[in-house]
């Protein structure tokens, strides 16, 4: 059974690869040339979670 972390980590991981690789067509012929030509030249910033985390959620039930 996965987690909700084991998830998270996964689709943190599917996003960095995909911004890999759209890094890597924009450097890359003819990507480099085609997207400059369409302005789609900004870079994309990683995922990367805080360091320190968030403090737990308390549930509770009446």
């Amino acid at each position: 059974m996965r987690t909700a972390e084991d998830k998270i980590a996964y689709a943190r991981q599917f996003y960095n690869s995909a911004v890999q690789s759209y890094h890597t067509a924009l450097e890359s012929f003819p990507g480099n040339i085609v997207s400059g030509l369409g302005g789609a030249h900004a870079r994309r910033e990683y995922f990367e979670a805080p360091d320190v985390a968030q403090d737990a959620v308390q549930v509770r039930f009446a």
